[in-house]
Order: structure tokens, then sequence, then C-alpha cells
């Protein structure tokens, strides 16, 4: 049971963590995910590449719901990827709607990967 669990909510934080990938499309995408102008030259190109990052952080977080080993290296670089975002915005005081949903969004998977984390404790601990 502990071992469904785990691989649901990996996924889950996994799929949230990949679905920015379609940033690395079009402007336009990625000025509608962040609620800015549409971004263009420097920008755009560090915009996509943060997009294409968001891809490899899901990926590790996905391929890691079905190879246990890649867990717990999962687990630090979601969580340093999110927590990281969220501590930048806070130290901004400043951001939009969409920034503050997505926030919202990293705090929940946040949680999440630190239930994860706990639920393979437990585990541990039960074996």
């Amino acid at each position: 049971m502990l071992e469904r669990t785990i691989f649901v909510l990996l996924i889950a934080v996994g799929l949230v963590n990949v679905l920015p990938v379609v940033g690395v499309l079009s402007a336009s995408i990625l000025a509608d995910a962040y609620g800015i102008a549409a971004p263009e030259g420097d920008l755009l190109i560090l915009m996509r590449h943060r997009a294409l990052l968001f891809g490899i952080v899901g990926g590790i977080i996905l391929t890691a719901a079905f190879r246990r080993h890649l867990q717990p290296t999962a687990i630090i670089v979601g969580l340093v990827s999110m927590l990281g975002f969220i501590v930048l915005a806070v130290i901004s005081n400043e951001f939009g709607t969409k920034i503050q949903n997505i926030v919202m969004v990293d705090t929940i998977a946040s949680l999440t990967l630190v239930t994860v984390a706990l639920l393979r404790i437990k585990k541990t601990i039960r074996n």
C-alpha cells in the first residue's frame, strides 16, 4: 500500500513539474503562464531554458516513481527547485496572481514530496 501511495504521489508531483516544459514552444505560452508580456530576445532564451529545466526536474521525479533507488535524489531535486522558487517569490514580495498560483502549487507539491520522504522512512522502519 505504501509503495502504491508513493508511486501516485511522485507521478502527481512529476506532472506538475513537467507541464511547464511546453513553454519551450512559444513566447505566448510563457507570457500566459506567468502573467507577463511576451518575452523576447535574451529574456525569451532564459524563460525557454527555465521551461526546459522544469522538464528535466519533472522527468527525474516521474522516473523515480518507477525506479525506487532514484527517489531520494528526485525528492531533493524537486524540493530544491520548488522551495527555491517559493523563497525567491516571498523575498521579492511583489508578484501577480499567476505567480501567486505557482507559489501555491509549488507549496502543495513540496508538501507532497515531504510526505513521500516520510512514507519512505516509515517503509524503511517497517522493514
